[in-house]
């Protein structure tokens, strides 16, 4: 676990380690993590990392160490939700609300400029319970918020929207396109 960096890092000299519990950026190593990238030497300098004979791999996700080594995983690094108050990690705030019952899947997403974004979540309800009335809507948002104060930083999300299927990878049906929607959310909540 390294202190996240913007630009390129050419030796793992250069890299900063984390503390136990402070989030950063997975790197990896082993047999198969290759050199480089075939034909693409900007996505190498900003992906690989040397260390003598060994190449380290910047994994793109944020995580954890605890005290145990055990790494816990707090999302991509692209998507998280940078504030003026500080980042947010997708998945430092989504399971809290993916615990209601009646959530089928979540995305925390960044409205606005980046370094300045507004935290806003759009649930994706399981089927049947899709608020279709601005009463249903913030009866469904006020119990999001109880079941998610067991997360202190879920009192900065400052919109809840709903959508009836947030978009996904279509290898898997799982990874979300959290920058598509912030796109698409950022332009919806200017209106």
């Amino acid at each position: 676990m390294i202190k996240e960096v913007d630009g390129p890092i050419a030796t793992l000299g250069e890299a900063q380690p984390c503390a136990t519990g402070e989030i950063g950026e997975i790197i990896a190593t082993g047999p198969s993590v290759t050199r480089e990238y075939d034909g693409l030497p900007e996505a190498t300098r900003l992906a690989k990392i040397g260390d003598g004979d060994r190449i380290w791999h910047r994994m793109g996700d944020l995580g954890a160490l605890d005290s145990s080594g055990r790494l816990f995983f707090f999302g991509r690094r692209v998507e998280k939700v940078r504030t003026p108050e500080g980042d947010l990690p997708t998945e430092s705030i989504e399971p809290a609300f993916r615990q209601h019952p009646q959530v089928f899947r979540c995305a925390l997403i960044g409205i606005g400029a980046t370094s300045r974004q507004t935290p806003a979540l759009v649930v994706e309800p399981r089927a049947g319970h899709f608020p279709e009335t601005a009463a249903a809507r913030k009866r469904f948002i006020a119990e999001l918020r109880e079941w998610a104060l067991s997360c202190p930083c879920s009192v900065r999300v400052k919109h809840i929207v709903f959508q009836r299927a947030l978009p996904v990878d279509v290898r898997h049906n799982a990874k979300i396109h959290r920058l598509q929607l912030a796109k698409e959310w950022t332009s919806r909540l200017a209106r």
